[in-house]
Order: C-alpha cells, then sequence, then structure tokens
C-alpha cells in the first residue's frame, strides 16, 4: 500500500470511488459527508462552474471526479495521480467527463504536454507533504490567463517563533512521522508573499483548523477506529488543534 493510503472502508465509505481526506466538520458527524464538504467548499471558493476545464491533482481514489461530473456537471476533467492502482480503478468506472487521468506526480508538470490549458486547477488535502514551491513551479504554466488554483496547506502560527527549540524539535518529528517536512512550512503571511510573487495577484487564505482537525480527530475517537495509521493521524490532528502552532488552511489564487 502506497504510504498516501487511507482505508476509506475504516472510515466508512464503502463506494466504488470512496473519498480519502480529513474533511470540513462544521455542519456533519458523517465521514463521506465531511470529506464531501471539504472539496465543495474549495470548489465553491473557486466558483468552480460547468463550463470550466478542471484538472484535479492528486484525485485520490477518485471520488472528487465523480463529484464534479455529477453535482456540477462538468463535462472536461482532467485528473493526476501518483498511485497506479487508483488510476486503473478510476479508469474502469461510469465517468464520461474524466477525458484523461495520469499516473504521474503533480510536482513534474513542467514538461507535461496537456492539450489545452486548464481554467481550474484545484488539490484536495495533499499538497502539505510536499514542498510549496516545487508545486507552484510545476502547475505555473498550466492555467489559463484568468484561471484559479485551489489547494490546502499547513502553515505556522505567529506563535511558532517564540515556541521552545525543544517543541520545535517534537514537531518536526511528529510532522516527519506523517510525511510532512516542518522546514517547507511558513506563516500565513509568507506563503500569500511566496504564491503573489509566482504571478498570482490576488490570494486569499482561510483558516479551516477547528472544522478539520478537531473535526476528524473527534470523528475518530467516538468511532473506535482501530487502525493504526487512521488512529495516529487523528491524534496528530488533535494536538495540532489543541496547541494552535499549526494552521490548516485553504488557500486561493488566481
Amino acid at each position: 500500500m502506497h504510504k498516501y493510503a487511507i482505508d476509506a472502508k475504516q472510515l466508512g465509505d464503502e463506494s466504488a470511488l470512496p473519498w480519502t481526506n480529513l474533511g470540513l466538520w462544521q455542519y456533519t458527524t458523517v465521514y463521506t459527508a465531511a470529506c464531501q464538504n471539504l472539496a465543495q467548499h474549495l470548489a465553491q471558493s473557486l466558483n468552480l462552474q460547468a463550463h470550466d476545464v478542471l484538472l484535479d491533482l492528486g484525485c485520490g481514489q477518485g471520488a472528487s471526479l465523480a463529484l464534479w461530473q455529477n453535482v456540477y456537471q462538468l463535462h472536461h476533467i482532467e485528473a493526476v495521480e501518483l498511485q497506479p492502482h487508483c488510476v486503473e480503478k478510476i479508469k474502469k468506472q461510469n465517468l464520461p467527463a474524466l477525458k484523461n487521468i495520469y499516473c504521474h506526480s503533480f510536482l513534474a508538470l513542467q514538461n507535461f504536454k496537456f492539450k489545452q490549458n486548464f481554467d481550474v486547477m484545484m488539490c484536495i488535502d495533499a499538497l502539505y507533504h510536499h514542498n510549496i514551491s516545487e508545486f507552484l513551479s510545476s502547475v505555473q504554466n498550466h492555467l489559463n490567463i484568468n484561471g484559479r488554483l485551489g489547494f490546502h496547506y499547513l502553515v505556522l502560527s505567529d506563535a511558532w517563533e517564540k515556541t521552545s527549540f525543544l517543541k520545535q524539535q517534537q514537531y518536526r518529528y511528529l510532522l516527519k512521522c506523517a510525511d510532512i517536512n516542518i522546514n517547507n512550512l511558513m506563516t500565513q503571511s509568507n506563503l500569500k508573499e511566496l504564491i503573489k510573487n509566482q504571478g498570482y495577484k490576488h490570494v486569499i487564505t482561510e483558516n479551516l483548523t477547528e472544522d478539520v482537525f478537531k473535526g476528524f480527530s473527534d470523528f475518530v475517537a467516538q468511532h473506535s477506529i482501530q487502525n493504526f495509521k487512521i488512529k495516529m493521524t487523528a491524534k496528530l490532528c488533535h494536538k495540532l488543534y489543541l496547541e494552535n502552532l499549526i494552521y490548516y488552511v485553504q488557500v486561493i489564487a488566481h
């Protein structure tokens, strides 16, 4: 199993194209609904329309692709996913709006030969495992002139710099266990500046920490899920929420 793979059945999603994100839990206690809420909140912030040509980056097991086709009525969707078994499974599903799916890293699109640029590019709950600068360089030439980019990331709170060296080292280790390099993280203001330096005129960040971290950790605790990876993820989410040193943010750039 790939290191980013999640056993969705353990979380209550047994569908052919299951959800595998942390979810947005503001209005629900149901895993599949929370996952869809996180995706839809990003889509709505991007003003996703049926006529948009969309590239879904890191689409996982494909639940978001069905959402764009069936709810948002998109006619042209393309996707990039690193896990070969996910790509093969998605290809077998009834997704006529999915014109292409590529088994590829979304960090290495610089020399990729897409047939056209995209109106919207989005990455749901996956980018914080990677370097944001590499990602921005990768997607840079594939957006239309008025295209919109959306993703989720982790940022350091303003209190981070005042935190003890020992505490910072503890976080470094805990995040490394979750395949997150703390050296890739920065404050919200520095993240905005970095993105604007890539040519985006408008960058909007929204702090979703409570509705994501607390919601997911509460859900796992209430359902007595025994899967080790899921339990450890929930414990980390709980710690991050309580200690308020690292935030979960949604980012929109255009």
